[in-house]
């Protein structure tokens, strides 16, 4: 998470071993934090929105408005039975927006 969310400014260990690994990544990352360090978290957190509250969470109210679920940071807290429901909703969405297919894991709580 450092990679993604620290400025560009200082020479960080972290950083240069991420980039040693995935210079095509690292060249991104610099370049969309170019202007301002902040600029790619808040593109991040935008497209998570786009994925899970505007995709997935509005797919859900519109399919079964009794559905409870509760987005908490990189998660979403949902009756059991739900689980694997919501698991292709967030794989659908990812994939129809950011193009890539993430890996989601079911946790019982």
């Amino acid at each position: 998470a450092r990679v993604f969310f620290s400025t560009e400014k200082k020479n960080y260990k972290y950083r240069r071993v991420f980039s040693e690994h995935f210079p095509n990544v690292s060249a991104a990352i610099t370049h969309s934090k170019a202007k301002c360090y902040k600029d790619l978290s808040i593109d991040l957190q935008r497209l998570e929105a786009q994925v899970v509250i505007n995709t997935v969470l509005r797919e859900a109210a519109q399919h079964d408005s009794h559905c409870f679920v509760l987005p908490i940071h990189d998660a979403l807290v949902c009756e059991s039975n739900k689980a694997e429901y919501f698991q292709r909703l967030m794989l659908s969405a990812a994939q129809g927006i950011i193009g890539i297919k993430p890996r989601i894991k079911i946790e019982v709580l």
